[in-house]
Formats: structure tokens, sequence, C-alpha cells
């Protein structure tokens, strides 16, 4: 999955948490179950990718996803949008969008689950 935004000044984070408690972001890029976060952009457009290299069988049943405004620069809102592909170990590709908007420093904005 990858996330980016509209502006090219303000730093917009991805988070991910894991139903077994696991939390990537910036600080921390890597889940136990065995996800990881590949980039922390600070400037620009991003994106903020997170990859599942795991079998489906051995990844967390549930991850948790959200944007985080973390600085929101001279631009004000962040606009932007997590997309998600989905490779179903079979050659079947699913793509998923999901659009936000976030005003304030600091704030999170929920943009759903994915299930194993």
């Amino acid at each position: 999955m990858g996330q980016d935004w509209e502006t090219d000044a303000n730093d917009v984070d991805l988070h991910i948490r894991d139903d077994r408690g696991g939390h990537a972001y910036y600080a921390s890029p890597a889940l136990p179950s065995g996800g990881r976060l590949h980039a922390d952009v600070t400037t620009g457009y991003g994106p903020e990718c997170f990859t599942l290299r795991a079998p489906r069988d051995q990844r967390a049943s549930r991850y948790t996803l959200q944007a985080h405004y973390y600085a929101r620069g001279p631009m004000g809102y962040g606009m932007g949008k997590l997309q998600i592909v989905d490779h179903d170990g079979e050659g079947g590709l699913s793509f998923e969008e999901r659009p936000f908007v976030i005003m304030n420093d600091q704030a999170f904005v929920d943009l759903g689950a994915v299930a194993r």
C-alpha cells in the first residue's frame, strides 16, 4: 500500500496497527507480523509505502490504517489518498483507493482496515 498527498511542504505519516499489538510508523517501521514501512517522506508528495510479504496464513488477521498530519507547514490542509494493491499469490490483483483530508496538526484520520 502507498499513501501520497497533494501538498509539497507538509508531512503526512502512514500508521499501521495489527491485531497482535504491533504498530508500524516512521520511528518503528517493522511489524513483528511481517509488514514493513519503507520510507518516511517529510516533505513533498510522498509516497509512504508499506508492504506485507509474508504468506497470508502467517499474517495478522487485521491491519488498521491511519494517516497522521505530523507537520502542516504553510500549505494548510493535507489532501491525499491511500492506495492498496493486493496480490493473491495466484496472479490476481485487486486495487482500492481511500481518499482523505486532514485539517489540523497532529490529527489522525482513520483509513479503515484490511484483513488477511
